[in-house]
């Protein structure tokens, strides 16, 4: 039974996240097809991210004191997955814009109980979880990019490579959704309500959406800034993408060994240091291959800040802790959802250059923000 709970949240950290993945490297495209600048692409991005906060709450008071965990994640990724098809496939701005939002609300119902369901599993077993959970979400964008920029280079147009990754994923939670049914009794969280978040969780909330900020911006910008700055095929941003993901998921799957042996200081906040500081060298270089180098490291060193930032939230002194890993759920993917947009508008008027560059800088902000709530 802990196996299949283990499973079950790492299967549904990678899926919803590997549909996004495959649609990263095909923004490029995806601007071009419908006539979007950066600032009206922008509004997708904000739409879906306020969608998704809306699920989130709603799934945290509503949904998870009623139905668990295990039963809302294969749900809530078979219907992002139907939706995420006629989404990405629309011709239309408009009907780009409004699909927008039901796939945001249906990503909420995968992430916070995939969350919650960890922060127990961590409880139950003893062991370090968050860092190879969070590796399956880098693993989702890692091979999402990986296909669609593959696919790509072979002139398979876009809209097939979101319908078969649609039917994969929505096949997969069906089954997913018989298995757990009738394998597994679910567990509700605790009974909860609207309200702000304990003042204990702000800070480590508010760093957490300035990491996933960050993230959004790797995410969903840096394959449309390689493409306009440095002229390079969707193939090759893919690949750079590539070196962030990769890297950042061989430090997660090793992140439980690495904080045994060396701490949380030495791994989170000096590997953070080191790694910004190479990333921020290597974009003064203006190279594209040392660019995509300095992605890889700022990938492995920066990779487990998160998990630790959300076990810092389990180790505090308040009564309910799995709302407080909602909510600090919940302004990690505001973060991520907001971040993106606002480098949108500014990138329109000031170049995504200059938002790249921020990125390094933010990251530093947030290492010495952290140092004081590490153990090791």
């Amino acid at each position: 039974m802990i196996s299949l709970r283990i499973w079950s949240s790492r299967i549904f950290s990678f899926l919803p996240i590997y549909l996004f993945g495959t649609f990263t490297v095909c923004i490029p495209w995806k601007i071009s097809q419908l006539e979007m600048g950066e600032t009206t692409f922008s509004y997708i991005i904000l739409t879906f991210g306020i969608a998704m906060i809306i699920a989130i709450q709603f799934c945290r008071i509503v949904l998870m004191p009623k139905f668990g965990t295990l039963h809302l994640m294969p749900i809530g990724g078979l219907l992002f997955s139907i939706n995420f098809y006629f989404w990405t496939t629309a011709t239309e701005y408009w009907i780009f814009l409004l699909l927008a939002f039901p796939a945001g609300i249906f990503f909420g119902l995968v992430s916070p109980p995939a969350n919650v369901e960890t922060f127990r599993l961590e409880k139950e077993t003893g062991k370090i979880l968050f860092p190879i959970f969070e590796a399956f979400m880098s693993l989702g964008v890692l091979m999402g990019a990986l296909t669609s920029g593959f696919f790509l280079s072979q002139d398979i147009q876009p809209v097939t490579i979101f319908t078969v990754g649609s039917s994969i994923v929505g096949l997969t939670c069906i089954c997913l959704i018989i298995i757990t049914v009738y394998s597994v009794v679910a567990i509700p969280t605790p009974k909860t309500e609207l309200k702000l978040p304990d003042k204990a969780v702000i800070l480590p909330g508010l760093i957490a959406a300035l990491v996933y900020a960050t993230y959004g911006i790797v995410v969903d910008w840096s394959a449309h800034w390689l493409s306009t700055e440095y002229k390079v095929s969707a193939f090759i941003a893919g690949i750079i993408i590539y070196c962030f993901s990769g890297t950042e998921i061989a430090a997660l799957f090793l992140g439980s060994r690495l904080l045994r042996y060396f701490g949380e200081t030495m791994v989170v906040f000096y590997g953070m240091i080191f790694g910004c500081m190479t990333l921020l060298g290597c974009l003064i270089s203006d190279n594209v291959f040392l660019i995509g180098a300095a992605f890889g490291i700022f990938g492995f060193f920066s990779a487990n800040f998160h998990p630790v930032l959300m076990r810092i939230t389990g180790r505090l002194n308040i009564m309910n802790k799995e709302d407080a890993i909602s909510d600090v759920n919940l302004m990690s993917f505001g973060g991520f959802i907001i971040g993106p947009p606002v480098i949108g508008f500014i990138g329109e008027h000031y170049g995504l250059t200059s938002c790249i560059f921020a990125l390094p800088l933010l990251w530093i902000v947030c290492a010495f923000l952290i140092r004081p709530q590490l153990v090791g």
